[in-house]
């Protein structure tokens, strides 16, 4: 349900930036000024046929009007770094008060980066085109939690009631170490999407979840262009590269994999990949990328440039070999299927 004093407040906010009155506005839409007046009071929302309207005149979305976010303030603004920075100390800190610093190991906050990414990624989708937009993102996300957070927060159920049901389902399962903290993560991060945070603010937040030292790091994440430049120039410089005799038989699996089993494995074998596709083929390296993050593609990319020495083809295989077993146990257990 939507809350209707926030749509009430956002509205004023914006009918006060463009600078008119509430007669004014009244006039543009062809009804009455205390219709205005009722909505920013909080009392009654605009008919579903003038959201669009709306839209238009304030030059916004419809999802910035009707979705919980914050009025541009230039105090707020000048102020916002540092609150940035605090909250996401805050956060980092009750998380590791409640999971407990000890039982999440490094490994297992580097299995979170992924779906830090992931979120970051929806929060860049929803900054552009609204909330809605997601819709089309379900079905092929593999994260069954993080999946249910898009549907709730595409269903415009209220983040107080999205919280409460997703810490439930946390409850339900036990969880631990990793798949604790990355549910924990999810839930902050559809959080901060359905509020509308700036996707930089959002990176911070779930940066600092992992602890002070990834918080540092977050400043070395690579925005959407800069990581879409990386991985274009590296593929388009391996893109005649045949792969190592040895790959044949790997690439062929990898190839026969679709394209959400492919993400489910890569998603389970982060440690592996970076060993397992040093020797693959032009062709490979863009089959692999377009079913990562950018993000993730190109940490893979810096590692293989500053590589001391290449790997040795035993090393390889053996990864290779790994990561095909890693596969055929999430066939086992039902979650992907092989063709």
């Amino acid at each position: 349900m939507l809350d209707m004093k926030k749509v009430g407040i956002k509205i004023s906010g914006f009918r006060k930036k463009i600078g008119y009155s509430q007669e004014k506005l009244a006039e543009m839409l062809c009804i009455s000024p205390p219709a205005i007046s009722k909505w920013e009071n909080g009392h009654t929302l605009p008919e579903t046929s003038l959201l669009p309207v709306l839209a238009q005149i304030f030059d916004c979305t419809i999802d910035d009007i009707i979705m919980p976010a914050y009025i541009f303030d230039e105090k707020i603004e000048a102020e916002k770094p540092a609150t940035i920075e605090k909250q996401a100390e805050n956060i980092a800190q009750m998380v590791i008060k409640e999971i407990g610093e000890n039982i999440v190991s490094e490994a297992e906050k580097e299995e979170c980066i992924p779906v830090i990414e992931r979120i970051i990624e929806l929060a860049q989708i929803t900054r552009k085109k609204g909330l809605l937009s997601l819709e089309i993102e379900i079905e092929d996300e593999q994260n069954f939690f993080l999946k249910r957070g898009i549907q709730l927060a595409v269903d415009s159920v209220d983040p107080e009631t999205i919280e409460r049901l997703l810490q439930g389902l946390i409850l339900a399962d036990n969880r631990k170490g990793s798949e604790l903290l990355s549910r924990k993560i999810i839930i902050q991060g559809i959080l901060d999407v359905v509020n509308g945070n700036n996707p930089a603010a959002i990176k911070e937040t779930l940066f600092g979840m992992l602890g002070e030292d990834y918080l540092k790091k977050s400043k070395e994440y690579l925005t959407a262009p800069d990581a879409m430049q990386k991985q274009t120039q590296f593929l388009q410089s391996i893109a005649d590269r045949k792969a190592m005799p040895e790959c044949a038989e790997f690439e062929a699996f990898i190839f026969s994999l679709n394209k959400q089993a492919l993400q489910s494995v890569l998603r389970n074998t982060q440690n592996l990949l970076t060993v397992a596709f040093y020797g693959c083929s032009g062709p490979m390296a863009a089959h692999i990328s377009f079913s990562m993050s950018m993000n993730s593609f190109a940490r893979i990319i810096t590692v293989w440039e500053t590589m001391l020495e290449a790997p040795s083809q035993e090393w390889i295989v053996k990864n290779q070999k790994w990561l095909t077993d890693k596969a055929r146990e999430l066939e086992k257990r039902g979650e992907i299927i092989i063709n």
